[in-house]
């Protein structure tokens, strides 16, 4: 539920996850996607943020992760990725 961390807190969020991580551990986030049809469903009508590649790669960078990636889902699972 990290969208609706206040976008000056969402770095601060990340560190204090990253914070709780073993050393070498792996920190796994699903989120949604900003899309006009997003932007309209979840930024508008359930009121949270959303970011895009670049912006979350600054964000998770800015408190230390250093390998951050955006796979898509699985083959069964492509239809999440609308």
């Amino acid at each position: 539920m990290l969208e609706y961390v206040p976008r000056v807190r969402f770095a601060e969020a990340l560190r204090d996850l990253r914070d709780r991580l073993k050393p070498g551990g792996h920190f796994i986030l699903f989120m949604t996607r900003r899309n006009p049809f997003t932007r309209v469903l979840i930024g508008r009508w359930w009121q949270s943020n959303l970011y895009s590649a670049s912006e979350l790669t600054d964000a998770f960078h800015a408190p230390g992760f250093c390998h951050v990636r955006f796979p898509g889902y699985p083959l069964p699972a492509r239809y999440l990725s609308v």
